[in-house]
């Protein structure tokens, strides 16, 4: 919980100091770094190691949506787009809190739910880099449009 709020803090100035798009990219391999670590533990000292990670990383679950909304979609709409973005965030992270629980009854570790974790936030992180790289394109072209 400590290093989620100094996730938080750090975040924010990371965020203020080097936008969105580099944000995000730091923090999710920041969270795929700790998440590995949780992979490769070979003492409980490791394993703290890459829980404290992971949990420095996780600051981007909460922060970041809101940052992205206007970047990605503009002002125009903002309460409409963020509240269906805000529901799936919050149905993912319901489902996070309580999947884990149910691998572990069933295979006896938590191997693979980290291995689904890490998945889960590859693909974030790629469909993250296509909607940026999309609304680049999209905004270019846009403008050109309306020269």
């Amino acid at each position: 919980m400590v290093t989620l709020i100094v996730g938080k803090f750090a975040l924010g100035a990371i965020f203020d100091r080097h936008g969105t798009r580099k944000s995000n990219s730091a923090y999710h391999i920041i969270i795929a770094a700790g998440m590995i670590t949780l992979l490769f533990r070979v003492n409980p000292v490791i394993a703290a190691v890459g829980a404290g990670i992971v949990g420095f990383g996780l600051a981007i679950q909460t922060m970041a949506p809101p940052l992205m909304v206007p970047e990605l979609f503009g002002e125009k709409d903002h309460g409409n787009i963020y509240a269906v973005v805000n529901i799936f965030t919050v149905a993912g992270s319901s489902i996070a809190a309580v999947a884990p629980g149910f691998i572990f009854d069933i295979t006896g570790s938590y191997q693979l739910m980290i291995l689904i974790w890490l998945a889960m936030s590859v693909l974030s992180f790629v469909l993250m880099m296509f909607m940026m790289r999309w609304d680049k394109a999209f905004n270019k072209h846009t403008r050109k449009a309306n020269i």
